[in-house]
């Protein structure tokens, strides 16, 4: 009768100590595959965030070579107004960039910048604008821009 007891009492230990071992090592798995996925989730955040900043700082890049660009045609623009060929050629230049690139970078501050440069362009042929006041919207123009880039590079910090 002993032995049949200490018979059962073995067969309950192998059992339990079975069971224990299974639910150990189900656990692990448990754990080790929440780790994963924790660190996949983890590693995803920081593959967007920095594809995020990459495209942000290529826009800045795009951005920064439009508001050269306009700000080199205005200036060429206001101080060409002694040679009418240049000036028109300039004043083309200028509404490429206007309805063109520009419109894919511009912020708000930008574009009411270049509305007003644009009614000065307006006003000159007009008469009722000079080179001067071409030249201070121009000059206007180009701090826009620059404050703009400057806003936008901030950001990206």
């Amino acid at each position: 009768m002993e032995e049949s007891r200490h018979r059962k009492l073995d067969i309950q230990i192998k059992i339990w100590g079975a069971i224990i071992t299974a639910t150990t090592i189900i656990v692990g798995v448990i754990q080790f595959s929440s780790q994963q996925r924790n660190l996949q989730k983890s590693e995803l955040r920081a593959f967007e965030r920095q594809s995020s900043l990459e495209f942000e700082r290529r826009l800045w890049e795009k951005q920064l070579s439009v508001y050269a660009e306009i700000a080199d045609v205005a200036g060429k623009l206001a101080t060409s107004t002694s040679n009418a060929e240049q000036f028109d050629l300039a004043v083309s230049k200028f509404y490429e960039k206007y309805w063109g690139g520009m419109v894919l970078v511009e912020d708000s501050t930008v574009s009411q910048s270049m509305m007003k440069f644009d009614r000065e362009i307006q006003d000159y042929y007009k008469g009722r604008s000079s080179e001067n006041d071409l030249k201070v919207r121009a000059y206007h123009l180009a701090k826009t821009c620059q404050e703009s880039v400057v806003r936008y590079k901030d950001r990206l910090k």
